[in-house]
């Protein structure tokens, strides 16, 4: 084997562990909202880290929360299940940059709440993937989910 090919494959195994990387860092997010846990959530982000969410009943269809807001939402729900589930997530790294987008669906206590699909901003900060920024294009209409 050539070392030009030995080193492609290195670089092609790489890359597959940093996307792997970065899509644990949203999953890990996601079973940490499902748990509640605050601190976890927290950590997963950089701080004040900004969520864009278009919504119709939004004013002007755009809603905005810092990462604290969406925490403090999430903690704040009435008692039971929420989980979000991303359907064949795409993984974009290069470098210190990924980007993970997905659509999902979100269930409470294994019942449909809406579907949207999502994009999450993550860089590689001091060895660790943090996320910088998440956009989503929520919808509560079953019939237009993607997953």
């Amino acid at each position: 084997m050539s070392a030009a090919v030995f080193l492609g494959f290195a670089g092609m195994a790489h890359a597959a562990t940093a996307e792997a990387d970065a899509l644990k860092t949203v999953n890990d997010f996601l079973q940490d909202i499902t748990r509640r846990d605050k601190a976890a959530m927290l950590a997963s982000a950089v701080p004040h880290m900004e969520i864009l969410s278009a919504r119709k009943s939004a004013e002007g269809g755009l809603r905005r929360l810092t990462i604290e807001q969406l925490v403090d939402l999430i903690a704040a729900q009435p008692p039971g299940k929420m989980v979000q589930t991303l359907h064949n997530p795409i993984v974009h790294v290069d470098n210190d940059l990924a980007v993970v987008w997905s659509p999902y669906t979100w269930t409470l206590d294994g019942h449909f709440s809406h579907c949207a699909s999502e994009s999450f901003n993550l860089l590689k900060l001091n060895g660790k993937w943090v996320m910088v920024s998440v956009v989503d294009t929520a919808r509560d209409d079953e019939k237009t989910c993607s997953g």
